[in-house]
């Protein structure tokens, strides 16, 4: 990170809803192009201005007119989230496939999308606001070569979560792919607004 911005500090995401003027500075020196709309890491703050990174470029810009994202609930239910991931294992463990090791750097995405998901009352890969889920890997900086989600809701127990994801074909074979190495589980309750009683979210990346 340039000059190792906010380096002991959360990284706040914020949303940008369309296309936005990049510049290099605080309203000057404007880049020809522009950002486009999705999910980043906010840098610095200085009145309107937010500073994030342009992932196409990896250059550093700024931009104002964007909305925080950071106020998500942030309890999720850790112990259910962990022995669906040791689940996950043993059935990979079963075919003689690598475990898959928990990475945090995936935490805040699976922690937006059950959170998104439950708040907003949808089930779906894809948000009605944020769109597509592949756009926070895309342009949240986070490096990976192949990646791929599992979603679930209304199960109360992590068996059941890990049952119905091996009950469908595409599910269970995200879940005992090979060629991923990391994953990231984030379970939440749903609102009282909500469909279903819980909310799953299963990252994997390579």
């Amino acid at each position: 990170m340039e000059g190792n911005p906010q380096a002991k500090k959360e990284q706040l995401l914020i949303y940008v809803n369309q296309a936005t003027t990049m510049y290099k500075s605080k309203g000057k020196g404007k880049y020809k192009s522009k950002l486009s709309p999705s999910i980043y890491k906010q840098y610095s703050k200085s009145g309107s201005w937010v500073k994030v990174k342009n992932s196409k470029t990896q250059k550093y810009v700024w931009i104002k007119n964007v909305k925080s994202l950071s106020k998500l609930p942030t309890k999720t239910n850790a112990t259910m989230e962990k022995e669906i991931v040791t689940l996950v294992n043993k059935e990979r463990k079963k075919r003689g496939i690598s475990s898959l090791k928990v990475d945090t750097s995936l935490k805040e995405y699976t922690h937006f999308r059950s959170n998104d998901m439950a708040m907003v009352n949808y089930f779906g890969h894809s948000s009605p606001k944020y769109g597509r889920w592949a756009n926070f890997l895309y342009t949240g900086e986070y490096k990976f070569s192949f990646a791929g989600e599992n979603l679930a809701a209304g199960y109360m127990t992590a068996k059941d979560f890990v049952q119905g994801w091996m009950d469908s074909p595409s599910h269970k074979a995200n879940m005992l792919n090979p060629r991923f190495k990391k994953i990231s589980v984030t379970v939440v309750k749903g609102t009282k607004n909500s469909d279903y009683p819980t909310y799953a979210t299963q990252w994997f990346a390579k």
